[in-house]
């Protein structure tokens, strides 16, 4: 029931984005009927409209892959660790650098992968080209997210955390929120290759959690729902990385 791609939110008659229905539906069940009065605009509403004629005839997607490094499978990675890399610049905790591996037959010491998931082994995000690319069928952001559960995993592998169960999946979700924040924004992060999100990508990301990232090929459920994960994906969004 969201608006088209590109609505703008004070549109007549606009409903929202998809991330902005289910956000204000988590902030019901989380603070009950009187939060529902709050003022909509001061609490950050993500709905707005295309820019350039350029991003609106793109679907507000870079191309999958690419010969000169402006695509999904090159930026993406690129730009999660360039994320992290400051994120974990202002701690005491020593960034161990992931790297994202297309592979046909995703191999792994400690954990068993099919289609996408993280190696603690060798701290690497392996994916085949074929999940990432369903993935993509639902924008260049659904991708991504695929891929940054995969950088959340590591991180909770560099606190000296589990990686294999739900909780971890809960928490990458929310780390995965924390970073869609810092790049939906209309001006370009002083970061590595400065990516933003374009109107489209906070739907995108929200499919990606509520159907793809559990899936079998995929992370796996391990005992969350998908309503949960949106859920830890909308506090980190809101809350930053301190409320992960």
């Amino acid at each position: 029931l969201r608006d088209p791609d590109g609505s703008a939110a004070d549109d007549q008659g606009a409903h929202g984005n998809g991330f902005d229905r289910i956000a204000a539906l988590a902030d019901g069940i989380q603070y009950g009927a009187g939060f529902c009065n709050t003022d909509w605009a001061d609490r950050g509403i993500t709905e707005r409209p295309y820019t350039s004629q350029a991003d609106y005839d793109a679907g507000g997607d870079l191309p999958y892959d690419g010969h000169d490094g402006s695509d999904t499978v090159s930026l993406g990675p690129q730009d999660l660790e360039s994320f992290w890399v400051d994120a974990f610049s202002r701690t005491q905790y020593h960034w161990a650098p992931v790297t994202a591996k297309d592979t046909s037959k995703p191999s792994c010491k400690s954990e068993k992968i099919k289609g996408i998931g993280y190696c603690s082994a060798d701290n690497t995000v392996q994916y085949t080209d074929d999940e990432l690319r369903g993935a993509y069928e639902h924008g260049d952001f659904a991708a991504m997210t695929l891929l940054g559960i995969g950088w959340g995993l590591s991180v909770r592998k560099q606190f000296g955390r589990e990686t294999d169960d739900g909780e971890a999946l809960l928490a990458a979700s929310c780390y995965q929120g924390a970073y869609a924040a810092t790049r939906n924004v209309e001006v370009a992060p002083d970061s590595g290759a400065g990516l933003t999100l374009s109107p489209s990508d906070m739907d995108e990301g929200t499919i990606a959690l509520l159907t793809l990232v559990g899936s079998d090929n995929a992370y796996g459920d391990r005992g969350t729902q998908g309503y949960e994960r949106i859920q830890y994906f909308i506090t980190g969004y809101f809350g930053g990385l301190a409320s992960c």
